[in-house]
């Protein structure tokens, strides 16, 4: 099981789904969750309001398609949408990502 966060130092969920260049893939090995790799996307809004570009989210995707779950401070319907469309759950969480892969463990 892996799950993407978004995040700006590696430490916090801090990141909106739009706004973040990369993901920290964290993968479920024994009985804890371990970082496995960072990934770099193109930010899917480059500035306020311009956003929904059909061919960023599924570049995106396909960057995070083997993760059944996403964590992001923010994100909009229709990328949350989309996702849950392809069966990845995006939830909305802000702090410690360490607090994350304990609560899901």
């Amino acid at each position: 099981m892996k799950i993407a966060i978004t995040s700006s130092d590696g430490v916090n969920v801090d990141r909106h789904f739009g706004h973040t260049d990369k993901f920290y893939i964290y993968e479920l090995k024994g009985n804890q969750f371990v970082l496995s790799e960072k990934r770099n996307v193109d930010k899917y809004c480059e500035r306020r309001g311009q956003h929904e570009d059909p061919e960023k989210l599924k570049n995106i995707y396909e960057n995070i398609k083997d993760c059944l779950v996403i964590y992001t401070a923010m994100i909009g319907d229709v990328p949350a949408d989309y996702l849950k469309e392809k069966g990845i759950r995006a939830r909305m969480y802000t702090g410690p990502i360490e607090k994350i892969v304990n609560y899901i463990i």
